[in-house]
């Protein structure tokens, strides 16, 4: 029996986490005149490796039948920024914003089937090396004026971004569909914010 006290199995994911390897930097450049303009800009650096298998109950009883999802993943990416204000008038801002992301991922994927919940298993799907890269432009655009020292109005145009990547869970069904694509996002926001 299982948590649940029945002596058929839940249907779920077990997951285990192989040693990871996680590391981001960043690099800041700032200017401020201390009058009508001010700028930020530098580079962001991101490394990350990570092995991982999940298994997935497919058959409870009478003998435990799982799907192993096999994944050891690779993501790099880095990009340069730059962002600028400029007071045009009086309390009226001017803000622009540019990064150019460069997004780079490598894994091994592979699927096993295993039964009785032990082993040894049995190769569904052979490790398979996936490789997906992307770039993309991702800007800001926000106007704001300063109403009271409490009171703040703006208006935003902002274009996002996020990079594609691949699915170990889509290997047994379908593997010419592990990818899939980079997503976009363009947000329009006017708004206030206030201080009490």
């Amino acid at each position: 029996s299982d948590s649940d006290g029945r002596p058929f199995r839940n249907i779920g994911f077990e997951t285990t986490k192989a040693p990871d390897y996680r590391r981001s930097n960043e690099l800041q450049l700032q200017y401020d005149d201390h009058d009508r303009w001010s700028a930020i800009g530098g580079v962001y650096y991101e490394n990350n490796d990570l092995g991982m298998s999940a298994a997935r109950g497919m058959i409870s009883a009478p003998i435990p039948v799982d799907l192993v999802l096999l994944d050891e993943t690779s993501t790099k990416s880095w990009a340069p920024f730059l962002q600028t204000s400029y007071r045009l008038w009086s309390q009226l801002t001017l803000t622009l914003g540019f990064r150019r992301t460069y997004d780079e991922r490598d894994a091994l994927l592979g699927t096993n089937v295993r039964f009785g919940g032990v082993g040894p298993d049995m190769v569904l799907v052979p490790l398979t090396p996936v490789e997906t890269k992307s770039e993309a432009n991702s800007w800001n655009i926000t106007l704001d004026n300063k109403f009271t020292p409490n009171l703040l109005g703006y208006i935003a145009v902002r274009r996002g971004y996020k990079g594609g990547g691949f699915t170990s869970s889509s290997l047994a069904i379908d593997p010419d569909s592990i990818t899939y694509e980079p997503e976009f996002v363009t947000s329009h926001e006017a708004g206030l914010k206030a201080q009490f």
